[in-house]
């Protein structure tokens, strides 16, 4: 499995990126001149000692030629003991003769730390008279070095943290700030504020970015303004193609409105012109009737005459109802009159279509008032589009609760799919064929029920679907009249 590292310096800021990387430079080149620096002062340290080591040789080989030439070694002695007090840092002085020590001193407080050791040939007239050799501690110099490269780290820290504040200063001033504002100033033309201006000041890349970035906002503002303009004239011209588009649905709901109005005109003479002879029809069976023996086998069919007769008359006035608009106002009925009316009317349909209609609660629900000859209307259609889609079974459940009733009519047809479901209550929305339907069914019973003061609800899957009307038992006082 890989290890990713991610380096920590990664996730901070930008002023603290660039600081670290100028402090880390700075650190380095002072660390490099400082100790450049220090390795001078040590070897410059160093050879002055070694020029004084042999200025002191030199000085004690003038003062003990003519003692080395007469052997006169006490003299040797108590020269070599006059430089050695004369010089503290003289650790060990011997004078060797023919590589045998004659004269030698010892200092007592001999250290072996820091020192070094010179052997350096005494000659006299190009003759090699002796050697001397000389330890000496390098103590003092090594202290004197120890306290300038002190004073040298702590004058290279000072330098570094004046010119880590002044650096940071400079560019906390220079960049940080300018980018800083640069960063709100896009954080706030992304929230959508399009009057925020950057104040930068500086001729340089940075003042050149901000420049850019005022201006980018004043493009944009010109483009907001003509996108508004341009939205505007495109929300004007959806409405007017909305309001284009109602006007000629209302015109063909008024055309088609007109058309079922003239047709409920035709039917309703032609219902009359019907009522008229079945009456007399009636009239004269019920004639005959009586004047027939009971022995007589035409009585028998003339009893069935008349009860067809009664049929043809019972189905003439509900058709007749049906198509009337009840002009004396909203009526108190039973439901169960209504249901009865609107299955008689639909009898042939409904045997055509082998189907069969159950009711649940019908009897038992309260008279109620209403526009009863638009609630029967309500039912035909519901019935009707329940055969139309193929139902067998279709049940009418009544139930009633405190001021309210609710009916429901539901059927085993092939239900409505749920993408046409929002739709089904549009005006002049069908999924019928050409000339089987007008779309207007469905959104006749909506509006019947809203004018009601009720409401309606669909439930629908496959195999079953479910209109759900809820409405009151007594319309508002207020509103007695009920308008198609």
């Amino acid at each position: 499995m890989p290890i990713s590292f991610r380096w920590p310096l990664l996730k901070q800021s930008l002023q603290t990126k660039i600081v670290v990387v100028i402090l880390s430079v700075l650190g380095l080149t002072l660390g490099v001149w400082g100790t450049a620096t220090v390795k001078k002062e040590r070897d410059f340290f160093l050879v002055q000692t070694e020029r004084r080591i042999h200025a002191i040789a030199q000085n004690f080989a003038l003062m003990s030629v003519e003692a080395l030439l007469s052997r006169d070694y006490p003299v040797v002695q108590t020269s070599v003991e006059m430089v050695a007090q004369k010089d503290p840092d003289i650790l060990e002085i011997t004078v060797f003769r023919e590589n045998q020590p004659v004269v030698s001193y010892h200092s007592q407080s001999f250290s072996m730390r820091y020192q070094t050791r010179i052997h350096e040939p005494i000659i006299y007239q190009g003759v090699k008279l002796a050697d001397i050799e000389i330890l000496f501690s390098t103590q003092a110099a090594h202290d004197l070095i120890r306290q300038r490269s002190l004073t040298l780290v702590l004058t290279v820290v000072l330098i570094f943290v004046l010119l880590a504040l002044f650096l940071g200063f400079l560019l906390k001033r220079i960049v940080i700030d300018p980018v800083r504002k640069i960063s709100q100033f896009a954080v706030e033309v992304g929230r959508g504020n399009l009057e925020a201006q950057v104040n930068v000041r500086s001729q340089d890349e940075i003042g050149a970015l901000g420049k850019a970035m005022n201006q980018m906002v004043i493009d944009l503002q010109e483009m907001g303004i003509i996108r508004h303009q341009r939205d505007e004239i495109q929300r004007q011209r959806d409405e007017l193609e909305k309001v284009n588009f109602t006007l000629k649905e209302t015109e063909a709901e008024l055309v088609q409105s007109e058309k079922l109005s003239t047709i409920g005109l035709l039917a309703a003479g032609f219902a009359h012109e019907i009522n008229n002879p079945a009456y007399a029809l009636a009239m004269n069976l019920s004639a005959l009737e009586e004047m027939l023996p009971e022995s007589d086998q035409m009585k028998h069919h003339v009893k069935r005459l008349q009860q067809e007769t009664d049929r043809i008359k019972k189905i003439v006035k509900t058709f007749m109802n049906y198509s009337q608009k009840n002009r004396s106002g909203l009526t108190t009925q039973d439901l169960f009159e209504g249901v009865e009316s609107v299955l008689l009317l639909l009898r042939k349909n409904i045997e055509e279509a082998g189907a069969t209609v159950h009711w649940e609660g019908i009897k038992d629900t309260p008279p109620f008032e209403a526009d009863h000859g638009a609630v029967n209307q309500v039912l035909t259609n519901l019935i009707q589009n329940s055969l139309q889609a193929g139902a067998k079974n279709i049940t009418l459940e009544a139930a009633s609760q405190n001021s309210h009733y609710t009916l429901k009519v539901r059927d085993d047809g092939c239900g409505i799919a749920s993408e046409i479901l929002p739709k089904i209550f549009e005006p002049f929305f069908t999924t019928k064929e050409i000339g089987k339907g007008t779309g207007l069914g469905l959104n006749i019973v909506q509006r019947i029920i809203r004018a009601h003061h009720g409401e309606i609800i669909v439930k629908s899957q496959k195999g079953e679907t479910e209109f759900s009307i809820t409405l009151p038992l007594r319309q508002p006082p207020s509103e007695k009249e009920i308008s198609k």
